[in-house]
């Protein structure tokens, strides 16, 4: 139980960490006078196949979704869930998904 606990003050610190980071980056880019998004994206594959099956394991989630991308010549499949306004508004999801064993899911300013 100990260990369970740690693991968890572990992922709460990590996860703090990880939001601080992008709350000051979200609030930098708010100076210059434009908006942006906020995703979590939860992972990223090679065939679209992969990322739906993924897309369906959450499908409670809402705004949870599909985009292709293009890097070096080869499409990618990105399972994301947004676009937020408010960084506050992607804890409880971006907790959900980290206690759900999806531990490289991303929160992303576009």
């Amino acid at each position: 139980n100990l260990v369970n606990k740690s693991e968890k003050t572990f992922k709460k610190n990590k996860l703090d960490a990880h939001i601080d980071k992008v709350q000051k980056r979200v609030q930098a880019l708010k100076i210059n006078g434009k908006t942006f998004k906020i995703w979590i994206q939860i992972a990223s594959f090679s065939n679209i196949k992969s990322a739906n099956i993924l897309k369906s394991k959450f499908n409670s989630i809402k705004n949870i979704n599909v985009k292709k991308a293009n890097f070096k010549g080869k499409a990618f499949y990105r399972v994301r869930v947004g676009p937020f306004k408010k960084i506050n508004e992607t804890k409880k999801i971006y907790n959900f998904l980290i206690n759900n064993g999806m531990e490289g899911t991303k929160i992303f300013v576009e």
